[in-house]
């Protein structure tokens, strides 16, 4: 039989005696019964019965005449599984990122929705909103309609920063579409609170960062006592601080000029540094 959420079922048939009772039963024994019908001209109807708890629900039927003559418990050779549950979010994350730091230009950062059962999405399409600093990212859904997992691909913007991506509250929208399972059960479109147990933040550690690092010269100082700046520029050591922590992987070279287009007139100095190093 079928999925549906309907629980209510009537029934239809054809029977030689008229006048005959027929019976629908929920049980195999036929001691459940539920509502009645009478045949005439051949043929009979039942009455809307009502079912309860989900599951596989079956029904039978006995046939008694006028006489009191009655047949044994038949089979109706008709079922539905009864589903009145809708599905639900369990869990959230991007499991085909890794865990780490990632700007602008990045591969896009698939964050995928696990309802509690298979579910069908028609129109849209549905967004995720991802907490991204000033301006959130929308994001909107690519695949997985008759799966219980929901894809969304996420690109990196200009302006978009979070130490732990995550999403906002009320994060998921169906934006004009049905999300349901198959017997046609809308959604419940809640996702594990942010930070909590089952979400993005708490799954992964993903850095999104697009901020550009800046810094200012706090201190100049060289071996040179008598003239240090003028005696050999290369030999002067700069002290400088940077909003954010950054690594290298060779070199980093300072330009230092009198030119405030920081263009022309520049002497460089590498700075030596091991391959991961932090600033403050």
């Amino acid at each position: 039989g079928s999925t549906s959420n309907d629980t209510t079922a009537a029934f239809s048939g054809s029977a030689v005696e008229n006048g005959a009772i027929v019976k629908i039963h929920i049980d195999s024994g036929c001691s459940s019964f539920q509502n009645s019908g009478t045949v005439a001209a051949g043929s009979f109807s039942v009455g809307l019965i009502t079912v309860t708890g989900d599951g596989l629900k079956q029904f039978w039927y006995t046939i008694e005449d006028a006489l009191g003559n009655m047949s044994g418990c038949i089979n109706t050779a008709q079922s539905y599984t009864l589903d009145t549950l809708p599905p639900s979010v369990t869990n959230v994350t991007a499991s085909g990122t890794a865990d780490g730091y990632y700007k602008t230009g990045a591969p896009p950062i698939v964050v995928e929705v696990t309802f509690s059962e298979n579910v069908i999405v028609v129109g849209g399409p549905p967004q995720l909103t991802l907490e991204t600093g000033v301006t959130d990212a929308v994001v909107n859904y690519t695949s997985g309609s008759g799966t219980n997992v929901l894809s969304f691909s996420y690109s990196i913007g200009a302006g978009h920063n979070n130490t732990d991506l995550d999403y906002v509250s009320s994060a998921l929208s169906a934006n004009g579409a049905t999300i349901r399972d198959v017997a046609t059960n809308n959604a419940i479109l809640v996702v594990p609170s942010p930070g909590g147990a089952g979400s993005l933040g708490a799954n992964k550690s993903i850095v999104v960062d697009t901020s550009v690092p800046s810094g200012n010269i706090t201190n100049i100082s060289s071996p040179s006592a008598t003239n240090p700046l003028a005696t050999n520029l290369m030999n002067n050591t700069l002290s400088v601080s940077v909003s954010d922590n950054i690594s290298t992987s060779g070199n980093i070279q300072t330009c230092l000029t009198e030119n405030p287009d920081c263009t022309t007139g520049c002497s460089l100095a590498a700075y030596n540094a091991s391959p991961s190093f932090n600033f403050s």
